[in-house]
This record gives C-alpha cells, structure tokens and sequence, in this order.
C-alpha cells in the first residue's frame, strides 16, 4: 500500500483477497467474505507472487549495486583527493569534475542519513 501510494479500504480489501493463508499474521483467523470469486482469488494470488518475485529481484540486486557505488566512490574520492588530478580535470574536463563532485556529494547525503526518505514524504528528487 505504501509503494502504490494508495490507502484506500478497496486496495486493502484487495490485497487481504490475494493474500495466500500462508502470508497473513494470523492466518488461523478466517478473512471475511470480499465477494470475489476463486478465479478472481486465483488470479490476484499470481498478481501477488509475480510482485514479491520481483521485490526480491530488486532487493537483492540492490544490494549488489550500492556496494558497487561505494566501492566506485571511495575510489573517486581517493582520486579527486590528489591536487595535481583534481587541477588537471578542472582545467582540461571541468564538467567532468562537477559531476563527480556532485555524485560524491550526492552518496555522502545519502550516508549520513539526510536522504533518507519516509512514506509521507515521497520519492526525493
């Protein structure tokens, strides 16, 4: 619901409708009657599946990426750190320099928190 932005009582009802016994808290309790028919429960269990698959999908290879990002950086940093390199991009590819002090700006943001995003706020651009 909160990735969708919408909070609305049918999307919710929808969502415990497609929601496999296996996934809800207290699947002993049985959910109330939606007046959805199986083919309708069926369909919306794969919609369900084929979501969580792909989140998987993302979360693992977001991992894998801000590693990489790190690493990428770090070395940047490292890099830009020498006067001699950071004089020559600033004369010879001065764009270049902007963007990747603008990208290391951007990570060490995102570090210390300050880019840290709640539900309420919304995707920062």
């Amino acid at each position: 619901m909160i990735a969708a932005k919408n909070y609305s009582v049918p999307f919710a009802k929808a969502l415990l409708a497609g929601t496999p016994i296996s996934l809800l808290a207290e699947p002993e309790r049985q959910p109330p009657k939606l007046g959805i028919t199986g083919e309708q429960k069926a369909m919306i269990e794969r919609e369900i599946n084929v979501l969580l698959r792909d989140l998987k999908n993302v979360e693992d290879i977001y991992g894998a990426d801000i590693l990489n990002l790190s690493l990428a950086c770090r070395y940047v940093e490292r890099i830009l750190g020498n006067e001699r390199i950071h004089r020559y991009l600033g004369k010879q590819q001065p764009d270049l320099l902007v963007e990747l002090t603008e990208l290391l700006r951007e990570v060490e943001i995102e570090r210390n928190g300050a880019g840290r995003r709640t539900p309420e706020s919304g995707p920062s651009n």
